[in-house]
């Protein structure tokens, strides 16, 4: 019976089994996502999450995860095949859940507008230029994940259960050794 254990205890996690050690943004992404969705609790409270990219430094690429229930409030200029900052151009669903983030090498598509919907996260009532959005609600009592990835091996991270964001506390050092 503990050779089971063991056994179980000893293999390799099926996170790290579908981890992508080498590539791009894109890659990372997935991998935040995957390790996200496998840990912890901050996944079951809500159905939709905005990701935020950054930059850390040559090494170090930053992907923050936090659960969202603010609505998008598209503007005229958010219409298919355009790229404003301030709205999603990309997004994965995975396990029923939405996971949206900007993109600025990628446009606005008809199947991001439809996820977006589906998941009741867009209130047209910008959409004609109408002044005035309402105000989104930040709970500083919810916590996200913070996703520090080696860009030479996608497959080292450190991850950050916080509720500072990212850029407002010291990084956690993450030993990437040497690019390849």
């Amino acid at each position: 019976m503990s050779l089971v254990v063991v056994c179980l205890a000893a293999s390799c996690s099926p996170v790290k089994e579908l981890m992508i050690s080498n590539g791009d943004q894109d890659s990372a992404v997935q991998n935040a996502i995957t390790d996200f969705l496998a840990s912890g609790d901050l996944n079951k409270k809500d159905n939709v999450f905005s990701l935020q990219i950054s930059n850390i430094n040559d090494n170090i690429l930053g992907i923050s995860v936090l659960g969202t229930n603010n609505k998008l409030y598209p503007t005229p200029e958010n219409q298919i095949g355009t790229n404003t900052k301030y709205f999603p151009t990309r997004f994965l669903e995975r396990n029923k859940k939405l996971f949206y983030w900007y993109d600025s090498t990628s446009v606005i598509t008809e199947d991001l507008i439809k996820a977006l919907s589906k998941y009741h996260q867009i209130d047209s009532l910008n959409v004609h230029g109408i002044v005035g959005i309402p105000e989104s609600h930040i709970d500083d009592s919810k916590k996200g994940m913070d996703y520090y990835f080696c860009r030479c091996n996608l497959s080292i991270y450190k991850k950050v259960k916080t509720r500072t964001a990212m850029g407002w506390y010291n990084p956690p050092q993450v030993e990437c050794g040497k690019n390849k």
